[in-house]
């Protein structure tokens, strides 16, 4: 698996972004309001805007490795894509997933899918 620098501006990432809008705004909700949590959680939560950011880059990664289009955030196989790219030691080794952020986040994902949950 390889993986390229993703800006901001990126046509991709500002796409992955802009379709699924309303689920990493309810994400980001979820984690700024789960800071309350980590104790229960088990996760040290940062800034949640990172956690948006790095969630869409998944997101974009797991597009262009699989060659598949998400189609719903929180199902199955959505849920295994992202945990192919977690677990990929290229991943690991330029992202840091089994710490720092990308983890937390990765962690914060799981929770927020294995939920269920929607922000109203």
């Amino acid at each position: 698996m390889a993986f390229r620098y993703m800006k901001l501006s990126d046509e991709h990432y500002r796409h992955v972004l802009l379709r699924f809008g309303d689920f990493f705004e309810d994400f980001r909700c979820f984690v700024e309001t789960s800071k309350e949590l980590t104790e229960e959680l088990g996760i040290t939560l940062d800034r949640d805007d990172s956690y948006t950011r790095y969630l869409v880059r998944l997101f974009v990664i797991a597009e262009e490795t699989t060659g598949k289009k998400i189609d719903d955030p929180r199902c199955d196989e959505t849920i295994e894509m992202i945990t192919e790219v977690v677990n990929d030691k290229n991943f690991n080794r330029y992202n840091s997933a089994e710490s720092g952020v990308p983890g937390r986040m990765y962690e914060a994902y799981q929770t927020f899918v294995g939920e269920g949950l929607t922000i109203d």
